[in-house]
């Protein structure tokens, strides 16, 4: 549409007029080739929306071995083996690790802490604190870690948090001294849905089993 829009004749500058018809034709073909390849990239990109990662499903946990480079569950695996089939990093380089960057979490009380594993996916890290505020931080550069966003369940005190659980779109994180499980926008860092359970206290401190979350839902 945009392409069959275009000004059928294109403005030469004068000196092109002393050439030959034929040569002046060659000219002008080659302008308007030029302007359509331009506005088709344009186009293009105007249409492109952000690259979404993909949704965490029962076959990508069952099988992590198919993308190394990610860490979708605590344990990374069922087994709970908490391996990385990756090699870059051995027993022999090991010693020469240093820190590459680090990104400030929490507030200012003074006393936080963290118990929770990160998962990896694409670079990306979720990771909570003790005040079970959940962050996305942007690994993707390798030399320093932004802050994508934060969601904050607005906890009364602080308690061990033992992180995250990747579902779908969405980001699955206990809080709250009266529990609460929370799901999280993968991309937007908006809640969706919570569910409480007044009852429990002191039961979600832990990773939300996935399995159990497969039929859980809204409330």
């Amino acid at each position: 549409m945009i392409l069959n829009s275009l000004p059928v004749d294109i403005p030469v500058h004068s000196s092109i007029n002393a050439m030959p018809e034929s040569q002046r034709e060659v000219d002008m073909a080659r302008r308007n080739h030029s302007v359509r390849e331009a506005l088709l990239a344009s186009s293009v990109l105007l249409v492109s929306g952000p690259a979404f990662a993909a949704d965490v499903t029962p076959e990508r946990l069952l099988n992590p071995d198919k993308e190394p480079q990610n860490w979708l569950m605590n344990h990374r695996t069922y087994d709970g083996r908490r391996f990385s089939p990756l090699a870059r990093i051995n027993r022999d380089n090991v010693k020469n690790l240093k820190l590459a960057y680090a990104v400030p979490l929490g507030g200012g009380a003074g006393n936080e802490y963290s118990v929770a594993t990160p998962l990896a996916e694409d670079g990306f890290l979720y990771v909570t604190d003790s005040w079970g505020v959940l962050y996305k931080i942007d690994g993707t550069f390798g030399d320093v870690g932004r802050i994508v966003w934060r969601m904050d369940p607005k906890q009364d005190r602080q308690q061990r948090n033992r992180g995250a659980a990747l579902w779908g779109n969405l980001v699955i994180t206990g809080a709250g001294i009266a529990p609460r499980i929370v799901a999280t926008n993968k991309e937007t860092g908006k809640v969706v849905w919570e569910s409480s359970f007044p009852d429990t206290p002191g039961e979600l401190a832990k990773t939300p089993d996935l399995r159990e979350l497969a039929t859980l839902g809204p409330p």
